[in-house]
C-alpha cells in the first residue's frame, strides 16, 4: 500500500509517495484567478498561466492556520490526480503535517475530509517537529539518538522553537517568532512577461547584456532575513530567534538544559538562507552558559513511521474524530513540563543530601540521566491518567476518576 506524505504549508504543499519520489513535488497552496485569460488555476495548474499581469489569489491559510477547506480540497484534488501523484486515495495511507497549536475544530475538519471525502485507508496527522525523532537530523555515527533536542522550524507563517524530550514535545516551553519568510538571493532576473515569464536566479557564468537594466541592492539584501534575529528593527515588541531559543531552554528542567544547548536542529525554508546557521550559532554562543557546548544540526530527509501511529478508516467509521484524538494524543502533552519539573526538583533535593562527590563529571552524568528518567516518568504518568475511564455521575455531582480494584 503506498504512503503519501503531505507537508501542508501555508505557502506551498510538498507532496510525495514513499519509495517513489526522492524529492517532494512542490505545489502552490492557492487558487488563482487570472483577469487576462479569464481562467482559474488550482494549485499545480498555476504553471500553465500565460498572463501574470493581474492575478487574484485565494489562500486556504490565514495567519498560519487552515481555515478554508473548500480551497484546500481543490488543491488536494489536483495533487492526488493523474496529473501529479497519480494515486488512488482509497488504496493509500496518508502522513500529513499540521500547524503547531492547531485548534481542535480545525483538526476535526481535517479528519473528516481525509476519511469521508478521500476515504484514505489510514492516516497520521502531526506537527513537523514531532517527526524529527524518526529522521536523521540529529544522527551521528557511533552515538545513540539524541534524547533532549530543540527544533527551530522557520517557515512561511511563523518561526517556532520546539523542545522535545525523548521524542515528545514539551508544549509549555514552545515559543513563536512572528517575522515571516521572504526569499533573498544575490542576483535575480525579474520576468518581463514576453521572453521570460518566470523569475530566476542569474548564474555566475551567465553574461549580462548591454540592454539589461540593473538595480543594485544594498541593505535590502539582508534587511528582510535580519528581522528573524532583530524584530525590533521594525517596531515588533518581541525577541529574535536566538533570544527565543535561550528563553525556551530556560523553561526546561535545569539538569537537562546542557543537552538542549548541544542539540539544536534547523528545519523550514528560512533556515536555507545563506549564513543562517553561522549567524544563529554565533548569537547562541554568546547567550549560552560557559559550561555548555552549543551545536546546531541542519535538516536531512526523514523516514516515514505512519504504520506505527496511524488511524485506520475502520477506526474512524467506528469512533469518528475521537479515534484520531486517542491516537494522536502523544503529540499534545500539555502538562509534561510542569510535572517533569516537580519530579526533577524533588530529585535534585535528594542529590543535595546524598551526593558525596560534587562537581564531578560522573556525578553530573548520573543526575542528568536520572533527571531524564524522571521527566519521562512524568510523561507516562500523564498518559496513564488520560487513559483512565471517567465514572458516570448524577446531574450536578462532580465527576471522579474510576479506581482500579487490582492489588499489586
Amino acid at each position: 500500500m503506498p504512503t503519501i506524505v503531505l507537508d501542508n504549508g501555508a505557502y506551498s504543499v510538498k507532496a510525495g509517495i514513499v519509495g517513489q519520489h526522492k524529492d517532494p513535488l512542490i505545489v502552490p497552496n492557492a487558487i488563482v484567478r487570472s483577469k487576462g485569460d479569464k481562467k482559474t488555476y488550482f494549485g499545480h495548474e498555476l504553471a500553465q498561466c500565460r498572463d501574470y499581469s493581474s492575478l487574484h489569489f485565494r489562500l486556504p491559510f490565514e495567519r498560519g492556520y487552515l481555515v478554508d477547506w473548500d480551497i484546500e480540497k481543490c488543491v488536494w484534488d489536483g495533487i492526488f490526480s493523474d496529473q501529479v501523484l497519480r494515486v488512488d486515495t482509497t488504496q493509500a495511507a496518508l502522513l500529513m503535517t499540521e500547524p503547531y497549536f492547531n485548534l481542535p475544530k480545525l483538526q476535526d475538519d481535517c479528519d473528516q475530509l481525509v476519511f469521508e471525502e478521500y476515504e484514505f485507508s489510514s492516516y497520521y496527522r502531526c506537527t513537523p517537529a514531532s517527526l524529527i525523532p524518526y529522521g536523521q537530523l540529529f544522527a551521528q555515527p557511533g552515538l545513540p539518538p539524541a534524547e533532549c533536542t530543540i527544533v527551530v522550524d522557520s517557515g512561511f507563517s511563523f518561526t517556532h522553537v520546539v523542545p522535545l524530550i525523548d521524542g515528545k514535545i514539551v508544549w509549555n516551553a514552545v515559543k513563536r517568532v512572528d517575522p515571516k519568510h521572504n526569499p533573498i538571493v544575490q542576483e535575480y532576473i525579474l520576468p518581463d512577461m514576453s521572453t521570460n515569464r518566470k523569475g530566476r536566479i542569474r548564474l555566475p557564468e551567465e553574461p549580462l547584456a548591454e540592454s539589461d537594466q540593473i538595480l543594485l541592492m544594498n541593505n535590502e539584501r539582508f534587511a528582510v532575513p535580519e528581522l528573524l534575529f532583530r524584530p525590533d528593527d521594525i517596531g515588533m515588541d518581541q525577541a529574535g530567534i536566538a533570544w527565543t531559543i535561550a528563553h525556551s531552554i530556560s523553561l526546561l528542567p535545569a539538569d537537562l538544559q546542557g543537552m538542549f544547548w548541544a542539540n539544536i536542529g534547523l528545519i523550514g525554508g528560512n533556515t536555507k538562507l545563506p549564513g543562517f546557521r553561522a549567524r544563529l550559532l554565533s548569537e547562541l554562543q554568546t547567550l549560552a552558559p560557559v559550561e555548555f557546548e552549543v551545536a546546531i544540526y541542519e535538516c536531512e530527509d526523514q523516514e516515514g513511521f505512519i504504520a506505527q501511529h496511524a488511524v485506520t478508516r475502520a477506526e474512524y467509521l467506528e469512533s469518528g474524530c475521537s479515534a484520531a484524538h486517542r491516537k494522536f494524543r502523544h503529540d499534545w502533552t500539555w502538562a509534561t513540563g510542569i510535572q517533569a519539573r516537580r519530579y526533577l526538583d524533588a530529585e535534585r533535593g535528594k542529590d543535595s543530601k546524598d551526593a558525596t562527590v560534587k562537581g564531578s563529571s560522573h556525578n553530573t552524568g548520573q543526575r542528568m540521566a536520572r533527571a531524564k528518567a524522571m521527566a519521562l516518568a512524568a510523561m507516562k504518568e500523564k498518559d496513564r491518567e488520560d487513559d483512565r475511564p471517567q465514572t458516570t455521575t448524577p446531574s450536578g455531582a462532580k465527576p471522579t476518576r474510576a479506581r482500579s480494584t487490582r492489588r499489586g
